[in-house]
């Protein structure tokens, strides 16, 4: 009992987001499909840094940035959310 507890406990999450920083080398990720990205700058988990390069991946990518919003824009700010979509699919 005493050894377990002297063990440090494994920082799990930098394991797990090791990878995330470096861009995917698979090819199977690139989408050529029509795409609506809908981001509030003010989330807290999805920082807005994680849209830099995403044009790679998306041959015909949109991007709608809501400054005040934070994770879920669709219930901070329906209409904005509403009329990108809106514009998006009527174009």
């Amino acid at each position: 009992m005493a050894e377990s507890a002297a063990m440090g406990a494994p920082d799990l999450s930098a394991h797990f987001f090791a990878g995330v920083g470096k861009p995917p080398a698979a090819t199977s990720l690139r989408l050529s499909v029509p795409t609506l990205v809908i981001w509030g700058l003010r989330d807290p988990a999805m920082l807005p840094g994680l849209l830099d390069g995403l044009e790679e991946y998306v041959q015909d990518l949109a991007v709608v940035q809501i400054d005040d919003a934070e994770h879920y824009p669709m219930r901070s700010h329906p209409g904005q959310v509403n009329h990108a979509i809106r514009n998006f699919v009527g174009r």
